[in-house]
């Protein structure tokens, strides 16, 4: 009786190192399989494209100068470039990304243009109460828009100016060299 025990015994250890050792092969076979090079990835089998003196680009270049991220030009009329409405972020956008990648923050003095480039600082006028604030463009405000809006600001700016109880005013937008 304990000679059958034994013999089991070296069969189940047996049987558990005969599945352990299969397994392992199955892994390595496997691995093997999914990184044998084949003739089709080796860098020797990779023809070089051959360029023709004529050949045109399948892709037009993006035309850069398009983009709401350059600069555009400017015309000033007695330093004033721009005149229509502002409004001011509610709260809700604070701590939110910005088009130009910067996180919003209400209590700084930044607002949102249709096309100004990103970093330029514009003096923002208030003609009501002769009111104004410099303010740094780093929001974009869509520009299909058929709003009079000109300009979004921060909460901060549009407290400078006076317009929170308003909510829209009539501003001038100037350009701080």
């Amino acid at each position: 009786m304990r000679t059958n025990l034994v013999i089991t015994a070296i069969l189940s250890r047996r049987l558990i190192s005969f599945r352990l050792i299969f397994s392992g092969l199955v892994a390595i076979a496997a691995i093997d399989a999914c990184t044998s090079s084949s003739v089709r990835y080796r860098e020797s089998a990779v023809a070089t494209p051959q360029t023709k003196p004529d050949a045109k680009p399948a892709i037009k270049p993006v035309d850069h100068t398009s983009s709401s991220l350059a600069p555009l030009p400017v015309t000033t009329v007695a330093g004033v470039i721009e005149t229509g409405y502002a409004t001011y972020y509610s709260d809700e956008f604070n701590g939110r990304k910005t088009a130009s990648g910067e996180i919003f923050d209400m209590n700084a003095l930044t607002a949102a243009h249709r096309t100004l480039p990103f970093g330029t600082k514009v003096r923002i006028t208030n003609p009501r109460n002769a009111k104004s604030v410099i303010v740094r463009i780093n929001d974009r405000m869509p520009v299909n828009s058929k709003s009079e809006r000109i300009i979004d600001l921060s909460l901060a700016a549009a407290k400078s100016l006076d317009l929170i109880r308003i909510g829209v005013v009539k501003v001038s937008l100037s350009i701080v060299e």
